[in-house]
């Protein structure tokens, strides 16, 4: 009977260990309030002095690019390489990609985040003014943006056939999958919103985990919503190669689920509309964040130029009151009395960092050692 007991035991433990890490914000909220999207690549090729215009334009990236040395950093996670074809460096011979095929200069590259593990750009051509408008933005990211920051759960981007009928029907099957899953999932249980934290809270009898406390005061919903996306639009040229070309293979017509901070998940051809298809995805956007790593998660980083935490700077902030140290036993007995309420602000918790490896690695570190310990007296006995 020794064996079962220390079976239900290490269940019991281990049960308790995931409880104690899990995060109830749904995947859509997280994404939105503790993920910063992930860095393009971008690569200047130049060859011989550099014009006025040349270098004009790359002051305009670098300005833009979060990265920005500048007192008025920019907001687009995009890092910015330059390459003078004459003296490439031994590096730059190594990792820079078709460069040999460019026939006019200045010329760029852009390329996904390291993280997606592609290699070949998505996409080259002319560094030319009206490049660089379309890399950092367009009509289609802006209108993203405005709804996911209003609190949509995520933006479904249906790529259009050209086919009017056929694209009416498409949108019309996806249109209802989704009203299925607004109407079927729910808001996981013990998220805490802003308004449940004002005042005063007393820890022993109202304890907060953090990483349970939304961010922002951005409306929490279940909702979904559909947009068009001409892959004609010259203004979108480059967005929807940033939509299209991590599968390049996948030529059918599909639909694009973005969430968070941008983040798309893989696309749904328009022959898999079910409301199972659907139902899977949804159903994780909306589902606890249980894995708060984001490497982790499906999924890959659009190309953004804006400000996300202007639409977060609302958030709260929880501040404890320090405790003064220990020095005898008349403190000791002090301490066990009442705690000191903790004092709830309305401001930003954008300093607060969301569960990361180093505490899960030393949960997980002590469940072993106490199992370990446990099996050995079990044994003994």
């Amino acid at each position: 009977m020794m064996m079962p007991r220390l079976v239900r035991t290490i269940a019991i433990l281990c049960t308790l260990t995931l409880a104690a890490i899990a995060c109830q914000v749904p995947v859509f909220r997280f994404a939105l309030e503790r993920w910063e999207a992930d860095d393009y690549r971008i690569v200047i090729y130049e060859k011989g002095p550099r014009s006025e215009a040349t270098a004009s334009l790359i002051e305009r990236l670098q300005q833009a690019s979060r990265h920005s040395t500048e007192t008025t950093a920019g907001h687009a996670n995009l890092a910015i390489e330059l390459a003078d074809i004459e003296n490439l460096t031994d590096a730059q011979q190594w990792s820079l990609l078709d460069w040999d095929s460019i026939a006019s200069f200045p010329a760029m590259q852009v390329y996904y985040p390291e993280s997606t593990g592609i290699e070949a750009p998505l996409w080259q051509g002319d560094f030319s003014s009206e490049a660089v408008d379309q890399l950092l933005n367009s009509p289609a990211r802006k209108e993203i943006t405005e709804r996911l920051t209003a609190g949509d759960s995520a933006v479904w981007l249906l790529l259009e056939s050209g086919d009017i009928t056929a694209d009416a029907l498409a949108e019309e099957k996806l249109k209802q999958a989704l009203a299925t899953a607004e109407s079927t999932l729910e808001i996981p249980e013990g998220v805490i919103r802003p308004e449940q934290l004002a005042g005063t809270i007393n820890t022993r009898d109202t304890p907060v985990e953090m990483d349970d406390v939304l961010r922002s005061r951005i409306p929490l919903k279940i909702a979904f919503s559909v947009m068009h996306i001409d892959p004609g639009d010259p203004a979108e040229a480059i967005f929807v190669r940033m939509l299209t070309q991590s599968d390049p293979a996948n030529t059918q017509q599909r639909a694009i689920p973005v969430f968070g901070r941008g983040r798309m998940m893989p696309g749904i051809p328009v022959t898999q509309f079910t409301d199972s298809a659907i139902g899977t995805a949804t159903g994780y956007l909306c589902g606890a964040c249980s894995c708060q790593v984001k490497e982790q998660n499906p999924g890959l980083d659009l190309l953004i130029d804006t400000d996300w935490s202007k639409h977060l700077q609302d958030g709260l902030i929880v501040t404890e009151r320090e405790l003064p140290p220990l020095t005898g036993a008349g403190d000791l007995l002090g301490a066990s009395e009442t705690p000191a309420p903790v004092e709830i602000s309305i401001e930003t918790v954008a300093e607060q960092k969301p569960f990361g490896l180093t505490p899960l690695l030393v949960t997980l570190g002590s469940v072993v050692l106490v199992i370990v310990v446990g099996s050995f007296v079990m044994l003994r006995r």
